[in-house]
């Protein structure tokens, strides 16, 4: 009985290895920083492009990619939302592949930095130094 329960043991081992090693490996993501300048913004589907230069060869590109809700935006260093975003606002964007696309880019993180200051309110509206001027006059 003994020999039996042992024997039991283990095959179901085995199995249990070698059904983990039938795996495909994860594939690790490749994240790359590219700065431009915002070109297209779709809010309803998350949809974006930004107009890349090419330093070496001057040629500027189209690239387009989709910002998710874990997609992390700042403007001057304040967390914002896509909408906050402008047309010709420069940006600096973590993009990753998508896996069953290669051409299309996953947005995670959107940097922006603006000469003028950059106010978020608590209503989801954004402002810029105009807001608090009217705040301290009130």
């Amino acid at each position: 009985m003994n020999m039996l329960r042992t024997a039991a043991v283990l095959s179901l081992s085995a199995a249990v290895i070698l059904a983990g090693g039938c795996r495909r490996p994860i594939q690790e993501r490749k994240y790359d920083a590219v700065a431009g300048v915002a070109s297209e913004i779709d809010l309803d589907t998350g949809n974006v492009s930004m107009d890349w230069r090419n330093v070496e060869t001057g040629e500027v590109r189209r690239l387009t990619g989709q910002v998710t809700q874990e997609t992390e935006i700042f403007i001057n260093g304040i967390g914002a939302e896509l909408a906050d975003v402008r047309l010709g606002d420069r940006v600096t964007v973590v993009v990753y592949h998508r896996p069953d696309d290669p051409t299309r880019w996953i947005v995670t993180q959107v940097q922006i930095e603006r000469p003028e200051q950059f106010v978020r309110d608590h209503s989801g509206s954004t402002n810029s130094t105009d807001a608090e001027e009217s705040e301290g006059s009130g």
